[in-house]
């Protein structure tokens, strides 16, 4: 589910066997629980240990039963007291709380919920909400709550669900890790529309506002179309002869259209493989999908075949909205407008791939495409996309470091940086700011913390226009020598190489990282 590395647990209860379930349902190389009720958290110990284990994320977790014992607004101001108290270097996943059946109003615990949902929004720390409310109201009450379980053991409610908030808790760690997903490949047939299109035919399929099946599925491609909007990217794998597939978007009744997928692939061909071509069509990772399919069969090939593809269960068409949407699997804040374009941006693509197909000279597809790239420093309109390019990249990201806005604005405002944010349009369309380099300036040198660059322009040599800019902005700076740092990652192989390849000389390695430096000349350097 996530990366994530040490993780100190402070709990509002008692959970037996709680280390147990986060190894397995996180999935961490390393795992650092420090299990002490808040009541406690107070003492030096307690922060010198968590001061001395440098966590990467601290998690606090507390539910309602935390207010009932408590006056809630003495609890919170204690919350607030933690909150302060832990490093800024580590992330915050604080809890917000569940309604109760008595003691407490709705109208208490909604005030408390929205300081924390406030907090998570500030800029400039590391602060997370794990929405227990939400999963409390999805599962009900009655449900959620053991009264029994409370007063021998102190667990908060019914034990069954202790790895359900566990899972709710990966959920917030992959965005903090910035595992979250970029496309939906849809089955065709019971998944957009009720019926078989092959058996039924266009009239016989339901779909629109005169059946209730239908109306459900209508709901559902408006669910798809919202997403799509936000730049959620949809894909279709379906079992089907294309012409077939493509005539149950045309139905008058359909919210979507052929032209709101990036990739169609209608075969017969098992559908583990056309995941495989869509992934490299696109040039995005099978992590980066969710795959929905009505039929179970095909789920579980997907998941026995590709473990990285994400593949929730289905039942009932009425209760595909809430599947999807309850795994947050999609992170909707802070929508750029790169991200309202992404469609266009990968369609765009998908036709500079045609052409080069059909060119035998790569070098003469570079040409034919017309580029007209417009490299920078940083613009404040700019910051926000820069930060998500920074959080988002993975291919393409010789560092590995992320930063929010309000680092970035630092970097722009302080003489001591060198930014540069890259555009790129060409003659089918406009890609956006696609790339952003920060190099920190140290006396007569620039150490190079952030370059990043999307990986829908790939091999288009835009990082060499890019190097170029920077070389040229040292020498104005009178800088002597650039510093850059590889830091290896799974993802991140496809740069390997890259100061190699631009001339640097290689000064240190260590377990696949690597240091470099490249002296800067007078003049143009050979790579550029």
């Amino acid at each position: 589910m996530t990366k994530a590395t040490k993780i100190i647990v402070i709990n509002g209860s008692t959970y037996l066997g709680l280390e147990k379930i986060l190894k397995s349902e996180l999935k961490c190389d390393q795992l650092s629980v420090y299990d002490v009720h808040i009541d406690s958290f107070f003492s030096d110990d307690s922060f010198k240990l968590v001061d001395s284990l440098c966590p990467d994320i601290v998690w606090i977790n507390t539910t309602s039963r935390n207010l009932m014992s408590h006056d809630p607004d003495h609890f919170l101001a204690t919350l607030e007291s933690i909150w302060e108290r832990i490093p800024l270097t580590a992330n915050i996943v604080q809890n917000n709380f569940e309604y109760c059946r008595h003691s407490i109003s709705p109208k208490k615990i909604n005030q408390i919920n929205t300081v924390i949902e406030n907090r998570s929004k500030e800029k400039g720390r590391n602060f997370h909400l794990c929405d227990i409310n939400q999963l409390a109201n999805n599962i009900g009450l009655d449900n959620w709550y053991n009264d029994e379980y409370w007063y021998s053991f102190k667990i908060p409610y019914e034990k069954k669900y202790v790895p359900t908030v566990v899972d709710r808790l990966g959920r917030v760690i992959s965005k903090i890790n910035n595992d979250i997903k970029k496309c939906i490949v849809l089955d065709l047939d019971n998944t957009l529309w009720g019926g078989v299109i092959g058996d039924d035919g266009l009239e016989g399929i339901k779909i629109g506002r005169d059946d209730p099946l239908g109306e459900a599925y209508n709901d559902f491609q408006g669910y798809l179309k919202s997403l799509s909007k936000k730049g959620v990217l949809l894909a279709v794998c379906s079992k089907n002869d294309p012409d077939i597939a493509l005539a149950g978007l045309r139905h008058p009744d359909s919210i979507l259209a052929p032209e709101d997928f990036v990739s169609f692939k209608a075969s017969w061909e098992p559908k583990h493989l056309s995941l495989v071509e869509i992934s490299k069509e696109l040039n995005i990772g099978l992590d980066s999908f969710v795959f929905l399919d009505d039929n179970p069969a095909e789920r579980d090939i997907v998941r026995r075949n590709l473990s990285q593809v994400e593949v929730p269960e289905l039942g009932s068409v009425v209760d595909y909205i809430a599947v999807v949407d309850r795994q947050d699997y999609f992170n909707s804040e802070d929508i750029t407008e790169d991200d309202k374009k992404r469609v266009q941006f990968y369609k765009d693509n998908f036709k500079r791939n045609q052409l080069k197909e059909n060119m035998e000279d790569y070098g003469e597809y570079l040409l034919s495409l017309k580029m007209e790239s417009e490299i920078e420093e940083f613009s404040e309109i700019y910051f926000p996309r820069i930060s998500q390019l920074s959080k988002r990249t993975n291919q393409f990201n010789l560092t590995t470091k992320r930063f929010e806005t309000e680092d970035i604005r630092r970097f722009a405002t302080d003489e001591n940086y060198i930014t540069l944010y890259g555009k790129l349009k060409d003659r089918f369309g406009d890609n956006g700011l696609v790339s952003a380099v920060v190099g920190q300036m140290v006396g007569d040198k620039l150490e190079i913390i952030l370059w990043v660059m999307s990986c829908r322009v790939f091999k288009r040599e835009f990082e060499l226009a890019m190097f170029d800019r920077l070389v040229e902005k040292c020498r104005e700076r009178n800088i002597s020598e650039i510093a850059g740092i590889y830091g290896r990652t799974e993802k991140n192989k496809f740069v390997e190489n890259l100061y190699q390849d631009l001339g640097f000389e290689l000064v240190d390695t260590n377990s696949g990282d690597s240091s470099w430096k490249l002296k800067v000349h007078g003049e143009r350097n050979e790579h550029a």
